[in-house]
């Protein structure tokens, strides 16, 4: 498996790194190095911006795993407080929309590329397929099993600012 994700490395685009070090990390792990296991995390959550929310959920539950309960708390809000510096870089969405429409108000297109253009050009690209909502779920499962009731209620706020529609929190 460790060969397979080193070529995933080496031959794949550099967006999937994320995964591929994650991967190892799991490998790393498995072979009883939590050591190793660290710092392929550390890879995978400085790449994409840190937008490798399965990275930081996997570091938390492995610091967790080894009785890091701190490092583990740590972990959590490193990851969530760069993602949530993420979110306030980008503009209001009702702004963006102001901004970019190709289209008046009242007129409505008529060809499948119009309407493509809309959208991708409306919806904010950050929150399409936003899979962050983990580390929020993983932390608050952390502080239910280790915190107090005040920090799990601190954390689905901060988690309900983020994904105001979020059904899975």
């Amino acid at each position: 498996a460790e060969k397979c994700y080193r070529n995933a490395l080496q031959h794949g685009p550099e967006v999937s790194h994320g995964f591929a070090y994650t991967a190892l990390a799991y490998v790393a792990y498995d072979d009883g190095s939590p050591d190793r296991c660290r710092g392929y995390l550390r890879r995978a959550v400085s790449l994409n911006n840190g937008r490798q929310a399965n990275a930081w959920v996997s570091w938390a539950q492995m610091e967790e795993a080894e009785g890091n309960i701190d490092a583990a708390r740590t972990v959590c809000m490193a990851g969530i407080a760069k993602y949530e510096r993420g979110l306030l870089k980008h503009p209001a969405i009702k702004t963006k929309k102001a901004q970019i429409s190709p289209l008046g108000p009242n007129q409505e297109s008529s060809t499948a590329s119009e309407i493509r253009h809309r959208l991708m050009t409306q919806v904010p690209v950050y929150r399409s397929g936003d899979r962050f909502f983990n580390v929020y779920r993983n932390w608050a499962r952390l502080e239910e099993r280790h915190g107090t009731t005040e920090s799990v209620e601190e954390v689905y706020r901060r988690a309900f600012l983020a994904f105001p529609t979020q059904w899975k929190l």
